[in-house]
């Protein structure tokens, strides 16, 4: 290996922790509350007093998790500290490093959009999320599974070199297949990605492993990353992300492009040109099979490149609203003209999140 492309990729895992350990600093805990502590032989759950219910509920769950995850990755996890929050507005949860820990929040979801058809336990589809990165990051196989036994547990944290795309494409494969919701399950989620495929073409391999704030999407490597390890299980076996997990986690130096390639036996780049035919053809199927059903095809309203346009309403002067955020612009609420599509009225809106807007 050259000088040059260890330097790289030691910067590059440098930037992972960077991303990965600040979830843990932001989490700020009030000092008030008295923590409860429950172990069982695979979580050290932590929770405030007074959160009982939300606890009982987690450990039920617990055993669940733990056996899907570990079997479709194929890995027996270490235990891992399980941090039940309380005090956020978010709907979330989140996995840091360094010591690992996964945390889940209590708060309700504000919105089931773009999560699936869930009706039962939106907590299942974070859990199992989470718990996801935990056991894909911390996998580690052959001789540096062993350095790592040595080493202690936080060593073996090298998977998070994966590109965005793995990270989050077993995840959002995961939620789905264990539980009854799941981006995957997204008619929202779907249409986003597909529609990309009206005009030109998806993104190469190396932009779906990365976040851009601002469109062309943001989200990319939930969008991208669902239907690659998707389409990598459906054409190589159910096992071929586990496959790919372990190769690296064996090989971590080798970055995740070597053990793609050892796994499907050919190149990355090419794998990824074969996924983007498949996928085309099924976005093809699906708008033929739209169209045969006499749906109209409508049209395209507002587009600029850059922009992303959301939470859009009618106004009582018959312009559609919506918030418009964008590359080099201000965030703003923009009233638009739906005859030219132009702007007719526009109030910059700050740092506002886009889907607060009524």
């Amino acid at each position: 290996m050259k000088r040059k492309d260890l330097f790289l990729r030691i910067a590059s895992f440098a930037c992972v922790l960077a991303v990965f350990c600040t979830s843990s600093i932001q989490a700020r805990y009030n000092p008030g509350w008295n923590w409860r502590t429950v172990k069982t032989d695979d979580f050290i759950i932590y929770y405030p007093e007074g959160h009982e219910a939300f606890a009982r509920r987690v450990i039920s769950l617990a055993p669940e998790v733990r056996r899907d995850i570990s079997g479709y990755l194929g890995v027996k996890p270490a235990p891992v500290p399980l941090v039940l929050h309380p005090g956020t507005d978010l709907f979330n949860g989140f996995f840091s490093l360094l010591p690992s820990m996964v945390s889940l929040f209590e708060t309700p979801c504000g919105s089931l959009r773009g999560f699936g058809s869930s009706t039962s336990d939106l907590m299942d589809l974070v859990f199992t999320h989470e718990y996801t990165h935990y056991a894909h990051i911390t996998t580690r196989s052959g001789l540096y599974g062993a350095i790592t036994r040595v080493l202690g547990d936080d060593a073996g944290i090298l998977n998070a070199l994966c590109p965005g795309w793995m990270l989050e494409g077993v995840t959002t494969n995961t939620e789905t297949i264990f539980t009854d919701g799941g981006r995957g399950r997204s008619p929202e989620f779907a249409g986003m990605i597909r529609s990309f495929t009206e005009d030109g073409a998806l993104w190469g391999l190396s932009a779906s492993g990365a976040s851009n704030p601002y469109s062309p999407p943001g989200g990319r490597f939930y969008l991208s990353g669902y239907y690659i390890v998707d389409y990598l299980n459906r054409t190589y076996g159910s096992d071929a992300f586990a496959r790919v997990s372990k190769r690296q986690g064996g090989n971590p130096f080798r970055m995740s492009g070597g053990a793609l390639k050892y796994v499907v036996k050919k190149s990355p780049q090419k794998f990824y040109e074969e996924f983007l035919s498949d996928f085309n053809a099924r976005a093809d199927s699906v708008r033929n099979a739209a169209i045969a059903t006499g749906l109209p095809a409508g049209r395209v309203i507002a587009s600029e490149t850059g922009d992303f346009l959301c939470s859009h309403f009618w106004t009582n002067e018959g312009a559609i609203r919506a918030v418009r955020t964008g590359f080099n612009k201000v965030t703003a609420v923009v009233d638009i003209d739906p005859n030219t599509g132009t702007v007719i009225r526009e109030q910059p809106a700050g740092n506002i999140d886009r889907k607060s807007v009524v």
